[in-house]
């Protein structure tokens, strides 16, 4: 109980610091994820931060329609996100 209150607290700090550019935590851990390791798959980004495919193209389609990522076709016919620019 202890260890959930602990996040919920450093989720809601993340949340309110990123709050000016329009960006939650998990939108940040998103992005943060994608600078470290650019051009990784949607099911290996989804396998890196445990979290089900469904609910990473719900994190993500903000920052797509905002234009931060974009999806290609990697050689092996796989999505690919990449980060495309940082908002002023």
């Amino acid at each position: 109980m202890i260890e959930t209150t602990f996040w919920g607290v450093i989720t809601r700090l993340y949340d309110a610091a990123l709050r000016p550019s329009g960006l939650g935590a998990a939108q940040f851990t998103l992005l943060e994820a994608l600078h470290t390791a650019p051009g990784m798959s949607q099911k290996e980004l989804a396998c890196l931060l445990e979290i089900a495919s469904a609910t990473l193209t719900r994190t993500f389609a903000p920052q797509r329609r905002a234009g931060w990522l974009r999806c290609t076709a990697g050689d092996d016919w796989r999505l690919a996100l990449r980060v495309v620019g940082k908002r002023a």
